[in-house]
Order: structure tokens, then C-alpha cells, then sequence
């Protein structure tokens, strides 16, 4: 667990529901720096500036730069995961189809990527630069990420809801989609986070062969 991570919201906390994350000047200005120049790009004098702290600062919390950026990839799956996981539970209890599940997984999969530009940024083009064995930690939960997609999509194909196909292909295809929103949408953009959530969504049951009509 990151040392800024948020606890996991009570149940009823709505994985559609982006507040500000409770995160030190420190990481924020991590954060920051990592998105304009890049982990390798970003000293801590830069952090520093963009935290609005000295360097001094920076290491009273945080005792390098690497630890800095595993904060922030333990950070940004926390709050990715919590999200999967509630809009499953939210599934579950309004007792949806396994088609329609699916389909609201992947929103949050999509809204998560829209709304936490920065975080999902971080983690695509960052993984590379933490430690082995850092690395192989987010991977396996980022793997996670992906075989709830591909059981997601099983489950439609054995219920006839989908044709069969490659469902790691799929899965691959329909997580790359997400996690590529980051990298174009903007807040003052004609949509909204939510309407590309949606719309992602509905890309993705008709990528896995399904009918978006049925939802």
C-alpha cells in the first residue's frame, strides 16, 4: 500500500465520484514534475519547485526519487482497483447481466483513465523506471487489472452473450483503448469524462462481437 494511498471508501462511496486525493505537497509536486518532464527529467530541485517546498522539504517526507514515484504508482492502482471492485459490487447487486457487468467495468476502467490523467500518465509511461522488484509488484496487479477483463468476457461468451474468440486478445485490445484516454482527453474538450466512459464502453461490447442494443 503507498504511503499516500487513500483507505478504501465504505461501500457505499460511488466509483463514479473523483475528489481530490489526499496527498502530501511532496507527492503532488512529484506528480507534477513527472508529467511535464518525465521521471528521469525531473530532479528533485524540480520537484521541489513544483511542490512549493525546498529540497529539504521533499526528503523530510520522502527519502529519494524513487520512492517518490513508487508512491505514486502504489497510489494511482489503489485507487484504480477500489473502483473496479465497486462497480462489480454495483453489478452484483443491481443484478445485471453478465454482458451489462462487463459493460460497467469497462466504464470504470474509462472513467478512471479520464479523470486521473495525471496518475494514469504516470503509470504507462513510468513503469520502466522503478526498481526489478518494484516493478514486478504493480505488474502483477496491473495483470489482475487484465484478467478481470478476460473473465468478464469469458463469462459472456459461455453465456452466449458474446461469439467465442481470443479473449486475451480482446482484453488486451480493450485495456490498451482505456489506458490510451489519458493521453488525449482534455477537461475544456467538447466531452465529458463520463460521456467517453460510456462511449468506451459501448466500443468495447461491440469489439468482443456483442450487441451494444442489448444493454
Amino acid at each position: 500500500m503507498a504511503r499516500n494511498a487513500p483507505e478504501r471508501p465504505p461501500a457505499r462511496y460511488s466509483w463514479r465520484h473523483f475528489a481530490e486525493l489526499p496527498i502530501d505537497p511532496a507527492l503532488a509536486g512529484a506528480i507534477s514534475a513527472f508529467v511535464v518532464y518525465g521521471y528521469h527529467g525531473a530532479g528533485i530541485r524540480v520537484i521541489a519547485q513544483h511542490a512549493g517546498l525546498s529540497v529539504t522539504g521533499v526528503y523530510h517526507h520522502y527519502a529519494s526519487k524513487e520512492l517518490l514515484l513508487i508512491s505514486i504508482l502504489d497510489l494511482t492502482m489503489s485507487d484504480l482497483v477500489w473502483r473496479l471492485d465497486a462497480a462489480a459490487r454495483e453489478a452484483r447487486e443491481r443484478q445485471l447481466d453478465p454482458l451489462s457487468r462487463f459493460a460497467l467495468v469497462v466504464e470504470a476502467l474509462a472513467l478512471f483513465h479520464a479523470c486521473r490523467r495525471d496518475l494514469a500518465f504516470i503509470g504507462a509511461s513510468e513503469m520502466r523506471s522503478l526498481p526489478p522488484a518494484e516493478r514486478r509488484r504493480i505488474a502483477r496487479i496491473r495483470v489482475d487489472v487484465q484478467r478481470r477483463l478476460e473473465a468478464e468476457i469469458t463469462t459472456c461468451v459461455h453465456r452466449d452473450l458474446a461469439p467465442a474468440q481470443d479473449v486475451a486478445a480482446a482484453g488486451r485490445a480493450i485495456s490498451t483503448m482505456c489506458t490510451s484516454i489519458c493521453q488525449w482527453f482534455r477537461p475544456a474538450g467538447p466531452l465529458t469524462p463520463e460521456a467517453v466512459a460510456r462511449d468506451y464502453s459501448r466500443y468495447a461490447v461491440g469489439l468482443i462481437g456483442a450487441s451494444v442494443a442489448s444493454l
